[in-house]
């Protein structure tokens, strides 16, 4: 019996001591492997602070200053109502197409800079301020708006510019970063955008030219969208414009 309690002993202390060889030896290895970590992390770090680094010319300085400006105000309900053709057009609309006199200047120079970054504090997590960006969409349904009142005066080239505005400005945010959020972005405002476009070539407001300007824009939208979705349909009325897949690696 006593034998048998040695033996059983014996067993319990070589269990033990394996036990404590094993925690020390993964202490050690754990304490490596933290340094390492955190030695890769703070490179990793200071990678994306060196491409955090507000270039000069970045459109999101008027960007920004046109999500303030929309903040301000906020979009009059009834423009939005116009653009979705629920209320005709009235000079009440055309005095609150006007009350937004720096959104449309503000867009026109943020689309000519050569980029579009938006400030991400990463050592707190990619985080976004999502509601921010429902002004982004607001000034897309105001540039729709005056298109869409330009063609009810007549004035065509005024339309197209608008049109052209908005596609362009669409197309800047999807070039930007962070990636996902300027993706969805920029579809909510070419969204917005094609509805104004639809409804100019039910009316056929547009020439060869005009609609030779306008392929030209959205086939170049076309081919800059990544792999994002399969496919994305954009269908109104007599319309249907389509953001495809493109290959992978371009």
């Amino acid at each position: 019996m006593k034998k048998l309690l040695r033996i059983i002993g014996t067993f319990a202390l070589c269990i033990v001591g394996a036990c404590l060889i094993i925690f020390l030896l993964g202490w050690i290895v754990d304490i490596q492997a933290h340094g390492k970590l955190k030695k890769e992390g703070e490179k990793a770090l200071l990678f994306l602070q060196k491409y955090q680094i507000e270039p000069g010319d970045n459109a999101w300085d008027y960007y920004s200053l046109v999500i303030e400006d929309m903040k301000a105000r906020e979009l009059s309900y009834e423009v939005t109502q116009y653009l979705n053709q629920e209320i005709e057009y009235s000079e009440k609309i055309d005095d609150e197409l006007n009350a937004y006199p720096d959104v449309i200047e503000l867009i026109k120079q943020g689309n000519t800079q050569p980029v579009c970054w938006i400030p991400i504090q990463y050592e707190e997590g990619a985080t976004a301020e999502i509601p921010q960006y429902l002004y982004l969409s607001a000034a897309a349904k105001l540039i729709g708006a005056h298109a869409l009142a330009a063609l009810e005066k007549g004035r065509t080239d005024r339309t197209l510019d608008m049109n052209m505005l908005g596609l362009k400005y669409a197309q800047h945010i999807v070039h930007g970063s962070p990636i996902l959020i300027n993706y969805m972005v920029s579809l909510v405002i070419l969204g917005v955008q094609l509805n104004t476009i639809e409804i100019a070539l039910t009316n056929d407001a547009y020439d060869t030219d005009h609609l030779e300007r306008l392929y030209s824009s959205l086939e170049t939208y076309e081919y800059d969208m990544p792999s994002l979705l399969t496919s994305l349909e954009l269908e109104q009325a007599s319309m249907t414009v389509t953001v495809s897949r493109v290959p992978l690696g371009n």
